[in-house]
């Protein structure tokens, strides 16, 4: 077996946080009413099983565990076998998508507390993630699990090094497919440039965003919209010029689509999906 650095500490890309889901029947007010109940973590040794036991040794909260898969738990939550069930998924999640009103079910919230902010991040469920499970006027507590598209760190000129550049390549180049409906809106979440404290980004994949002039250390958002640029191409223009012929493109854009938001502005994940066409436009236009 590889030493576990090689494998766990090197990344293509951060991808999209998943949220934690805690759904119980009406009579469960809290997590604490769930103390030595059935709780559904899931299969034993998915995420959703493993983050559960994480959380609720942190909580103190001791539960008779079960191990069904997620759909079967629902069956079973919603005929009284368990009080709750534990589903670690990006929001919002197909498996909640048919509950109706009626059959009492709910999330339940989790705080924060300074143990879990050690591993994991704030987050909510809202009622444009969940309209029949939440209310309108409120949101949920919960927190997420971070990931990352993690690697083997394979030498450079080995076979294996070559086919995973491949990988990364067609990764990139094709992201913004994956970030269009209907594909899950979290695709829209990830960010190619940032970082991820503590792990060694894949050498080919550092070169790619280095080319692209996404600007690993770089915080700015218009750095990184040039994403399927090459180097020579970005130097062919003057910044200034670049920025005005974006700012075309965009105009551009609000004229053929309607990938603007009521202000009329892009926000930086709508901007970052634009990235391939600014690319075609540019290289038309130039």
């Amino acid at each position: 077996m590889p030493p576990v650095s090689m494998v766990c500490e090197t990344y293509v890309t951060k991808m999209y946080d998943q949220e934690v889901h805690i759904l119980a029947g009406r009579e469960i007010n809290s997590i604490a009413d769930l103390a030595s109940k059935k709780v559904n973590f899931g299969v034993r040794d998915s995420g959703s099983n493993l983050t559960a036991n994480v959380i609720f040794r942190a909580l103190g909260i001791t539960v008779e565990p079960t191990s069904f898969s997620q759909p079967i738990a629902l069956e079973k939550l919603r005929q009284g076998e368990i009080s709750a069930l534990v589903y670690v998924a990006g929001k919002p999640a197909r498996l909640f998508q048919n509950i109706r009103p009626d059959e009492n079910l709910h999330f339940l919230p989790i705080a924060a507390t300074d143990h879990l902010r050690e591993s994991y991040t704030p987050a909510s469920l809202t009622a444009e993630d969940y309209p029949d499970l939440t209310d309108a006027d409120g949101a949920i507590s919960t927190v997420a699990v971070g990931n990352v598209l993690a690697v083997y760190n394979w030498p450079a000129g080995t076979e294996r090094y070559r086919k995973v550049t491949r990988f990364v390549r067609a990764f990139f180049e094709r992201l913004h497919d994956l970030q269009a409906p209907p594909h899950h809106p979290k695709w829209r979440d990830i960010d190619v440039a940032a970082s991820v404290p503590g792990w060694t980004r894949f050498a080919a994949a550092k070169q790619w965003i280095t080319k692209a002039e996404l600007g690993i250390h770089d915080s700015s958002r218009d750095a990184r919209l040039l994403e399927g640029v090459t180097q020579r191409e970005a130097a062919a223009l003057k910044p200034q010029e670049r920025n005005a012929l974006f700012a075309e493109f965009v105009d551009y854009q609000k004229r053929q689509t309607r990938t603007l938001n009521s202000a009329g502005l892009l926000d930086a994940r709508q901007r970052y999906a634009l990235f391939a066409e600014f690319v075609d436009y540019q290289k038309r236009h130039r």
